[in-house]
């Protein structure tokens, strides 16, 4: 998975241009540069960008660490906590898991009622096939005296 830092920054600072409003100078000062131009050297060939400027764009602009380092999810996070996130997601899961052993419970009695529908018409088959051979035996037994 290749890191590219500095088109990732290019994408946040052009968004945050484009959809927050954010002049260069408020997204550089938040990141904490102290002039427009260490940004646009960061975003540029010329510098690499600093751990203190990741962490500006982490902590100052809600930047996603995920979304700068490999440019996947989403660019921004979001005001709710990751904790709460998950606990939703575990909450979401829970509820289908109980839901489906609930399904699987109504599916085992019905297949319980059905094995036992299925015992007795065997048990029904068996006593008509022993009256209706019964009485063959009794004729035979009447020729035979």
């Amino acid at each position: 998975m290749e890191i590219d830092l500095k088109d990732n920054l290019r994408k946040i600072v052009n968004a945050l241009e484009q959809h927050h409003n954010m002049k260069l100078t408020h997204i550089a000062k938040k990141i904490g540069f102290t002039t427009t131009t260490q940004l646009h050297n960061a975003m540029g060939a010329t510098t690499g960008i600093s751990s203190n400027a990741i962490i500006g764009l982490i902590a100052n602009l809600n930047v996603n660490p995920t979304f700068l380092f490999f440019g996947k999810g989403e660019m921004f996070l979001t005001d709710e906590n990751e904790l709460e996130v998950l606990q939703k997601e575990k909450s979401e899961w829970e509820r289908k898991y109980f839901g489906l052993q609930d399904e699987l419970i109504k599916c085992k009695a019905e297949l319980e009622r059905a094995v036992h529908r299925y015992n007795k018409l065997i048990d029904i088959t068996s006593i008509a096939l022993d009256k209706t051979q019964k009485p063959d035996d009794k004729e035979e037994s009447s020729k035979t005296e």
